[in-house]
């Protein structure tokens, strides 16, 4: 009989600690600037100016269920933004500790890097005359295709697929606290440089294969066109965020 009143008790216990924090968290909307050193696995991170970055973030709560967007600059034109969706639980006060799970995806732009323009030498573009081919109509159709692999290589994408967040954070006034933030995440990620060579490593081999082009020659020509295939096993790797921040909480 006494052991089933503890557990009545325990029981009691925590159904109204989880009932206070679902009263305090039913529906919250925070918003605030930020400052982050953002950094991880790959070469699409080494491509940052900064590791440092400052920006927004914006985010909604109802009970467990969060769901937030930060928007970071990191130099010039060079911006990273997530969407995180996941749970987070919360306990103290006016020091307050957060725990967050999420999953969502990542978003990269840098600065775009100017195509260089084919120029065809003299005698090259003789020989290509003779053999019949509109040499301008090839340049112009080479250069565009170039102008718009410079736009996709500025991008990248990729997919946390968990990130747990943890912060502390001090309230300055009833709707107003100061933070200290950090988050490491699992993800996959691939940037627009990748795609684009992954797509002319295919236009190379269906070249290769309706010209049948020797094996020699088509190492030789996936070479002067950048062609590479994507590597699907490096496109996994771990990031990671650590800053300060203010927040507005409603």
């Amino acid at each position: 009989m006494q052991c089933h009143s503890k557990r009545s008790l325990l029981l009691l216990l925590a159904l109204g600690l989880l009932s206070s924090h679902a009263q305090a968290d039913v529906l919250s909307f925070r918003i605030g600037p930020k400052a982050d050193v953002v950094g991880g696995t790959g070469d699409v991170y080494k491509r940052f100016e900064n590791r440092l970055g400052a920006g927004l973030e914006v985010g909604f709560e109802v009970l467990f269920i969060d769901l937030y967007a930060d928007f970071m600059a990191m130099g010039d034109q060079q911006y990273f933004a997530t969407v995180n969706l996941g749970f987070d639980v919360s306990t103290g006060d006016d020091i307050r500790f957060n725990v967050g799970l999420h999953t969502g995806p990542m978003f990269y732009i840098f600065q775009k890097e100017e195509a260089e323009p084919l120029v065809v030498p003299a005698d090259v573009r003789r020989q290509l005359e003779q053999a019949g081919i509109n040499v301008d109509d090839a340049v112009n159709s080479y250069n565009r295709a170039a102008e718009d692999e410079a736009e996709l290589g500025r991008l990248a994408f990729g997919w946390n697929l968990a990130r747990l967040r943890t912060e502390v954070e001090f309230k300055l006034a009833p709707v107003l606290f100061f933070g200290f933030q950090g988050s490491v995440g699992y993800h996959y990620l691939i940037s627009g440089e990748e795609v684009a060579a992954g797509a002319k490593n295919q236009a190379v081999e269906d070249v290769a294969r309706e010209y049948g082009i020797q094996p020699t020659e088509k190492e030789l020509l996936r070479d002067t066109v950048g062609a590479k295939p994507v590597d699907v096993e490096k496109l996994n790797g771990v990031n990671f965020n650590a800053g300060a921040y203010f927040r507005i909480e409603l």
